[in-house]
């Protein structure tokens, strides 16, 4: 016969398994389903040769190693003349696209081709834009 006493002991014992079950497998559930478990942050990694102290010399070597090789004192003239022709190139190469485009962009601005043909007229400019602030950069060194 089944009785109240029954039910709250098998009640009460089967809340006590379920307790044990759960704090026994969760933390294995836990590290098994953390996706984050293996990214490192920032500097922090295993290699004790990747620290900030030792990254400073290693980006200042890899600096003089770049303009060693670019010897801008020597050849300033020719960086110049290719910065300034790269300008006027793609300057010319905008004006281009800019008439072979006025059509479509005309006819429909908001079609895919038009936007398209207006990401790259920008894309152009943004590269004149960058071409520019790099004559300064060459002034510097």
């Amino acid at each position: 016969m089944f009785s109240l006493f029954n039910l709250v002991t098998y009640t009460i014992l089967g809340y006590a398994l379920l307790y044990v079950i759960v704090r026994t497998y969760t933390p294995s559930y836990v590290y098994i389903m953390t996706p984050w478990k293996d990214q490192v942050e920032g500097l922090e990694n295993n290699s004790s040769a990747m620290t900030p102290s030792s990254l400073a010399p290693l980006v200042r070597t890899n600096t003089d190693r770049t303009a060693d090789s670019l010897l801008v004192s020597k050849y300033r003239p020719d960086y110049e003349s290719i910065l300034v022709d790269l300008e006027s190139a793609i300057e010319n190469g905008m004006i281009k696209h800019i008439s072979d485009s006025s059509s479509v962009i005309s006819d429909n601005p908001t079609s895919i081709a038009s936007l398209r043909r207006m990401e790259e007229i920008n894309t152009m400019y943004k590269c004149i834009e960058n071409i520019n602030s790099a004559m300064p950069i060459l002034d510097k060194t």
